[in-house]
């Protein structure tokens, strides 16, 4: 298994690397290359993630295995969305694992371990994004409870979006 930790300031090259490394893997052959790369440069830089990492509603972990970083989450808790009706629902916005780690059971551990936060924040459901061809993430989230509540649209360029499933899972199914 692995080991959760919450990153610091001083593990943005890192996380970062990660950020992109995943997103290439899993997205980067849904759309032209340059509308991928633009929103690399754009959205996981270092700075961009420094940013969200400082933002205090944010919640950053990241799982290692066998001393090597394999990926990283960000939920936000309190983020309505508005195909759930429940208004204390955690938005989990990054669910990363780099593809050399998959098959390890660590995206389950990861995801059980912000489970456990949402909890303890008194939420009642968590809502995501994912991209509808992105077939192995869809299978993991229904795996475990997940639902598709609505459809969504991922921008990655302005001349692109990928169609999204908006998915839910009431938290009240785990205690």
């Amino acid at each position: 298994m692995g080991t959760i930790t919450q990153p610091t300031n001083t593990d943005i090259p890192l996380l970062a690397d990660i950020a992109r490394r995943a997103l290439w893997e899993s997205h980067g052959h849904s759309c032209a290359h340059e509308d991928m790369a633009a929103y690399i440069a754009n959205r996981l830089s270092d700075e961009a993630l420094l940013a969200e990492l400082l933002d205090e509603r944010n919640t950053f972990r990241w799982i290692h295995h066998e001393g090597q970083a394999a990926g990283y989450s960000k939920i936000i808790l309190d983020s309505p969305h508005e195909f759930v009706a429940a208004q204390n629902v955690t938005k989990m916005e990054r669910l990363y694992l780099l593809e050399t780690f998959h098959g390890l059971g660590l995206a389950q551990q990861l995801f059980d371990h912000n489970l456990d936060i949402a909890k303890q924040a008194n939420q009642v459901g968590i809502w995501l994004y994912v991209w509808k061809e992105n077939h192995r993430a869809v299978a993991f989230y229904r795996k475990i409870g997940f639902e598709i509540v609505g459809d969504g649209w991922f921008k990655i360029s302005e001349r692109h979006s990928n169609p999204n499933h908006v998915m839910h899972l009431e938290i009240r199914n785990f205690y």
